[in-house]
């Protein structure tokens, strides 16, 4: 090795690619400054992006209807799948807490798209259903949801697409649910 030249070995070190710079300092002798490059972004924080990207764009869009933010569109998409749904059942099928599910109702039933009944065979539990605005806002609120989903995947390919939904399908499947 030449005392003048700067030299760059590599190793893999935890995943992670560790650069060597090997440089001059002195007659015959070289001081290694260590620099770390990520191989990969981590899943989760890329998967955390994304869905606060999205979250921000569908608050926009879904502003001039008097959908908030907080998943009130997941709750209102889910009420029109399945109209006379408990909050109970919204809570554990969507995976959001108590307090957030309460919330959400609350202003769905405010903006008018989802009225609450007490459910007759437990007094203790409201059912929930869609009312005919929000049955008539559905196809737009499909149609922004379809817009948003085709501009997340419009730089891959129908099998790129395809099998990114299947591994994050896998990898979000709870082995104890």
């Amino acid at each position: 090795m030449n005392g003048s030249s700067v030299q760059q070995i590599s190793c893999v070190r935890n995943n992670s690619i560790v650069n060597f710079v090997l440089v001059p300092a002195g007659d015959c002798h070289f001081q290694a400054n260590e620099v770390y490059l990520m191989r990969k972004k981590p899943i989760g924080k890329l998967i955390s992006h994304l869905y606060r990207r999205n979250q921000k764009i569908l608050s926009k869009k879904l502003a001039p209807y008097g959908i908030g933010s907080g998943g009130q569109h997941s709750f209102l998409k889910l009420i029109l799948q399945r109209p006379g749904i408990t909050q109970e059942q919204l809570t554990n099928e969507l995976k959001f807490d108590k307090a957030t599910t309460t919330r959400s109702v609350k202003q769905l039933e405010e903006s008018g798209y989802i009225e609450r009944k007490t459910d007759p065979n437990d007094r203790r539990s409201q059912l929930v259903s869609p009312t005919a605005k929000a049955l008539e806002f559905a196809p737009v609120l499909q149609g922004i949801l379809d817009e948003l989903n085709a501009g997340l995947a419009r730089n891959l390919s129908e099998e790129e697409e395809d099998l990114l939904i299947d591994l994050l399908q896998k990898i979000s499947t709870d082995p104890d649910e």
